[in-house]
């Protein structure tokens, strides 16, 4: 029994290896560029975060504040043809009471703006993201510069309505 055991665990082991090789094959070009888009301008905001997954996940952890308020950004950047810009709106927010206005409110601003969607989800939380279509070759981390500068200048514009929306029937 304790063979067998032995066996079955070793080769768990050999297969974890194996994933994370695989894991460490898969590089994003994304994230390289970024990385040295970052280095060039002496970015010091973000904290780097390699997820190891199949897809060389990387993400980059901030925030950005809004009247006050710190909101956590994370910019993904993979092998895929992809990336996104996530902001972290509201941690929770969503209940009964406001769903439906927030929902209407959610989909005005879905209509209103192209370069971003909010939605949210299981948690409560409300999101924003902007998706930024680019093969590892064709992508230029400058964009994600001036994504996050359309987003930052939209979330203080709007912020406090989003807010008022949230809040409205507590």
């Amino acid at each position: 029994m304790a063979e067998k055991e032995e066996k079955l665990e070793a080769e768990e082991k050999d297969t974890k290896k194996k994933a994370e090789k695989a894991a460490e094959a898969v590089k994003s070009e994304k994230a390289e560029k970024f990385d040295a888009m970052l280095k060039e301008l002496d970015i010091q905001a973000f904290q780097k975060q390699e997820v190891g997954d199949e897809y060389g996940t990387v993400l980059y952890r901030s925030s950005m504040e809004i009247k006050g308020q710190f909101l956590p950004v994370i910019v993904i950047l993979d092998a895929s043809i992809y990336g996104i810009v996530r902001v972290i709106v509201g941690s929770k927010v969503v209940n009964e009471k406001n769903e439906s206005d927030l929902a209407a409110y959610i989909n005005e601003m879905n209509s209103r703006y192209k370069v971003f969607k909010y939605y949210t989800v299981e948690d409560g939380s409300l999101v924003l993201d902007a998706c930024l279509p680019a093969s590892d070759e064709g992508f230029e981390p400058d964009i994600v510069r001036t994504i996050l500068d359309v987003i930052l200048q939209h979330l203080d514009e709007t912020f406090g309505d989003t807010m008022k929306t949230i809040w409205a029937d507590t």
